[in-house]
């Protein structure tokens, strides 16, 4: 049995031995009803003996459990080296409540001084991790060697005072437990059920190579869903193509799935899938949807049916050119649009639309033409706060309140419409033309002298009847007109295009 004896320091012990320890101190007395004898002269049968209120047994024959207790002014007891039980030391603690109780714990077939602020054992057990609460002063624990790693794991999170060292067998490694970098590459004997437990023991570690291993996409998969910040290495392979895990941007254009579940485990086998292409594998919107979903920070990238035209959701332009009759898109046929997020031009003119919902989540847009329908409520359009051009002539609106907090909004063409109150856009002083031409308010010359004050460095307009004649002469609708016919979209000043030149330059 091995024994260990160090100075301790002072303090009450109250069963867990929570307190501060004293330098050890001498026997000052010994008592005679322990060991059947007495100091001379003093008479042992017919005097009460004096009680001891220090008491050093190390190296001592130790009395009863109920000899000791019946010491009750003892106020510090020393019993280090001898081999006491976790149930003795309870019931001296329990007996003796007011005395501080210096003992050896019994950890691992050796017995330790509970006085310890550094500590090394080999062969710790689950049960020997509870007794570590009888060193109130310990720092360090090199339990390396040991196998309880859960319930070291779980001491190490409930004592961040104390550093816990340990190690874990892996794939015949001994990984250390502060080990940030686990290489297992090429290994082909891989227990993926046994490493899932066995990583949640090695909480430093952050990246893992499996670079080369027999690894399914599915056994990836679960690991990464069971370690999300820890980052593996691993190629996901393709008859048709090769891709790692540390790729963000995937075509999976040139690949097979064999549905939606197969695309889910595939991309779950990516540390941070930031843009994927499946635009050529037919995908519904509504399974795309789910997929979204599950991956909130991955942008996906499919093809959605927009009337008679298919449409990438990462299309920045749009033009549904009329079509008539029956070809007109309709107010369901535009319900895909909300998939495409990074619109930044959309016409829709000359359609048959009355409702915009839709469009309420296109925060992109800065180019926006509904000219020509039956749209009465542009409340959808309330929050594309980074629209710049909208051309909304021949509708039915009359509210103007959706417009206005549209602070980026220069271009507005509401001609040929149902408005009688123009004071909701009085605020929007960043307007450069406004038309309002064929309106009621055309006819109201209080509200056109209150636009007048209120927009004095735009261009209004309420007589026209022309668009050819003053709207269409302006660069930003020759802009736009040239974003409709090259599907690109175009810089709308001057200043944005020198941004963009000094973007490509050299």
């Amino acid at each position: 049995m091995q024994r260990k004896t160090v100075h301790s320091k002072s303090g009450k012990n109250r069963g867990m031995a929570n307190a501060v320890l004293l330098p050890a101190l001498l026997l000052v007395a010994c008592l005679g009803l322990l060991w059947g004898c007495a100091p001379d002269g003093v008479e042992t049968a017919a005097q009460p003996q004096r009680l001891t209120v220090e008491l050093d047994l190390r190296g001592e024959t130790l009395p009863s459990l109920d000899a000791l207790i019946s010491q009750q002014g003892l106020t510090r007891l020393d019993l280090r080296g001898h081999e006491i039980s976790e149930e003795t030391f309870l019931a001296l603690s329990e007996g003796l409540p007011s005395c501080e109780i210096l003992w050896s714990v019994p950890l691992g077939g050796a017995l330790y001084d509970c006085t310890l602020k550094s500590l090394t054992c080999d062969s710790l057990t689950e049960k020997d991790i509870g007794l570590l609460a009888y060193f109130p002063s310990l720092t360090m624990l090199d339990a390396r060697g040991s196998q309880c790693y859960e319930a070291l794991s779980a001491f190490a999170t409930l004592h961040p005072e104390c550093e816990v060292l340990w190690t874990v067998p892996v794939c015949g490694q001994a990984v250390d437990n502060t080990d940030a970098w686990l290489d297992l590459g090429a290994r082909e004997d891989i227990d993926v059920e046994k490493l899932t437990a066995q990583l949640a023991c090695l909480p430093s570690l952050t990246d893992v190579n499996l670079v080369g291993s027999a690894l399914t996409n599915r056994e990836k998969a679960a690991l990464h869903i069971a370690y999300p910040d820890i980052r593996f290495y691993w190629t996901v392979d393709f008859p048709e193509a090769q891709y790692r895990s540390t790729d963000e941007r995937l075509d999976f254009t040139v690949v097979n799935f064999e549905g939606i579940e197969d695309l889910a485990t595939v991309v779950q086998c990516f540390m941070n899938p930031a843009w994927v292409d499946v635009s050529t594998h037919g995908f519904e919107s509504s399974e795309m949807e789910q997929l979204c979903a599950q991956f909130p920070d991955t942008r996906f990238v499919w093809v959605v049916r927009v009337g008679k035209y298919a449409l990438r959701t990462d299309a920045k332009v749009f033009y549904g050119r009329s079509s008539g009759g029956d070809r007109l898109l309709r107010d369901e046929d535009i319900e895909p649009l909300r998939y495409c997020t990074e619109l930044e031009a959309l016409n829709l003119s000359r359609q048959a639309l009355t409702d915009l919902s839709p469009l309420s989540g296109l925060v992109n847009l800065r180019v926006l033409v509904i000219s020509q329908n039956d749209i009465a409520d542009l409340s959808p359009i309330s929050g594309l706060k980074n629209l710049v051009y909208l051309e909304a002539y021949r509708n039915k609106i009359a509210d103007l309140r959706p417009l206005a907090d549209l602070p980026a909004l220069l271009d507005l063409n509401l001609s040929y419409n149902e408005i009688s109150d123009a004071s909701p856009i009085l605020g929007n002083a960043q307007l450069e033309r406004l038309w309002l031409s064929r309106n009621a308010l055309a006819e109201d010359d209080v509200q056109q002298e209150k636009l007048r004050l209120a927009l004095p460095s735009a261009e209004l307009e309420f007589a026209a009847t022309n668009m050819n004649l003053g709207w269409a002469n302006h660069d930003r609708y020759f802009a736009v007109k040239t974003i409709w016919s090259t599907n690109q979209m175009q810089a709308l000043s001057a200043e944005e295009e020198a941004e963009a030149q000094q973007r490509v330059s050299p």
